[in-house]
C-alpha cells in the first residue's frame, strides 16, 4: 500500500485542536455566563420547528442517531476493521479510532458536572445538562477520526469520507436544535470540542506513524 507522510501534518492537526478546544471553551464560559443568552434565544427560536409539525416529530425522532450507545460501537467497529484489514499501521490506525470512540463517551458523562446555563424550552426537564451538546460532540469525535484514519490509511476516498462524517453531525446537532432541545452555543461547543478530540486523535496516530518508521526515534 502507499502511504505518504508530510512533517507538517502533525503541526496542523496540533493547531486544529488547540484551536478548536480553546474556542469551545471561550463560547462554553460565554454560555455559562449567560454572554450569548440573547443570541441563544433569538437564533434558537429561528431554527425551531413548529410545535407538533412533521418536521419536529422527526427531528425528535432521530434523538439515537447521535447518541453514544450507537456511535461507541461503531467507533469499536471501526478499529476493528482497521486490524483485520491489516492497513500499513493496524494498530496505531485502530488505536486512534478506539481512543477517539472511549474518549467521546467518557468527556461527555464529564460535561454533565460543568456549570450550565438555563434549560432550552423544549427541555421538560428543568435540571438536565445541556452544555456541550453531546449529539454534535460524540459524533464530530468518532466520525471525524474514523475518516481521517480511513482515507489516511486508503481504506475510503477522502470525497466520500469527510461528507459523511460532517453529515451525521450536522443532522444529529441540527436536530436538537429544531426540537429546541439545545441552545445554538452548545451546539458550536460541542462541535469544536469534537472536532478539538478527533484533531487530538489523529495526531497521536500521526505521532505512532513516524516513531514506528523511524529507525532512530527511540534514541
Amino acid at each position: 500500500m502507499r502511504y505518504s507522510y508530510h512533517a507538517d501534518r502533525e503541526s496542523t492537526l496540533a493547531a486544529v485542536a488547540l484551536a478548536a478546544t480553546v474556542t469551545a471553551s471561550l463560547v462554553a464560559l460565554g454560555s455559562i455566563r449567560r454572554s450569548t443568552a440573547h443570541l441563544d434565544r433569538k437564533v434558537g427560536k429561528q431554527l425551531a420547528a413548529r410545535p407538533h409539525s412533521r418536521v419536529r416529530k422527526i427531528a425528535l425522532a432521530s434523538g439515537p442517531l447521535g447518541k453514544w450507545y450507537v456511535l461507541l460501537p461503531f467507533g469499536l467497529g471501526v478499529s476493528a476493521y482497521l486490524v483485520r484489514t491489516r492497513p500499513s499501521h493496524r494498530n496505531a490506525a485502530a488505536s486512534a479510532v478506539a481512543m477517539a470512540s472511549v474518549l467521546s463517551v467518557l468527556l461527555e458523562k464529564a460535561f454533565d458536572k460543568l456549570p450550565q446555563p438555563p434549560v432550552p424550552p423544549g427541555r421538560s426537564k428543568k435540571s438536565t445538562s445541556v452544555l456541550p451538546s453531546g449529539h454534535a460532540f460524540v459524533p464530530a469525535s468518532v466520525l471525524l477520526t474514523s475518516a481521517y484514519i480511513l482515507t489516511r490509511e486508503e481504506l475510503l476516498p477522502a470525497y466520500a469520507a469527510y461528507p459523511l462524517a460532517a453529515a451525521i453531525p450536522v443532522a444529529s446537532a441540527g436536530a436538537k436544535l429544531l426540537s429546541e432541545k439545545h441552545w445554538p452555543s452548545d451546539v458550536i461547543v460541542g462541535g469544536l470540542a469534537g472536532i478539538g478530540l478527533a484533531a487530538g486523535c489523529a495526531l497521536a496516530y500521526e505521532v505512532a506513524v513516524r516513531r514506528s518508521s523511524d529507525p532512530y526515534s527511540a534514541d
